[in-house]
């Protein structure tokens, strides 16, 4: 009984620090202090990591708050594999149609649209556009986020292949 209060307790502690740490983490990066909040939000994941498994909610959220830091910080490389990772572990907790996964199909939609992959990130966005639809309704302000995410891409230049040909004068 003792050791596994013990382990118990050590659970607890870890995903509250996992927690803390994430918040501390975008904090510092909201405030654009990318190096200290790199450093906290890998103490995140680790401790998430700790706290709940590899395919644990709570490392999802720490690998995806780290990955949108390594994006902003021009990291694509090293953010892309940690959204997949995110998505992968939210699908198998949650399901395909769940909001949170909505939420990690359109962050990852967005990482590819910004490296110029418009063919990957389109279905990516409808799918999170159709769940967020079913699970809210048309009018929620997320169905909004991903609807206006779906239609700047739809509207991107780098899209040209799918333009109207010049007419002729």
């Amino acid at each position: 009984g003792t050791a596994a209060a013990f382990a118990e307790k050590d659970e607890f502690a870890n995903a509250a620090l996992a927690h803390i740490l994430g918040q501390s983490g975008r904090l510092r990066f909201n405030r654009a202090q990318h190096r200290e909040g790199e450093e906290l939000l890998r103490k995140a994941v680790d401790a998430a990591k700790t706290a709940e498994g590899e395919d644990a909610p709570l490392t999802a959220v720490a690998l995806s708050n780290l990955a949108q830091l390594l994006q902003a910080t021009h990291r694509v490389d090293e953010a892309e594999p940690l959204m997949r990772d995110a998505l992968a572990i939210d699908r198998k907790a949650y399901g395909d149609d769940h909001p949170t996964v909505a939420i990690r199909l359109n962050n990852l939609a967005n990482l590819l649209k910004a490296t110029n992959r418009m063919d990957e990130a389109e279905p990516l966005m409808r799918d999170a556009l159709a769940i967020d639809r079913k699970a809210y309704g048309d009018d929620h302000p997320e169905v909004a986020t991903v609807l206006n995410n779906l239609t700047l891409l739809l509207r991107d230049p780098n899209r040209m292949e799918e333009a109207e040909p010049p007419t002729p004068h």
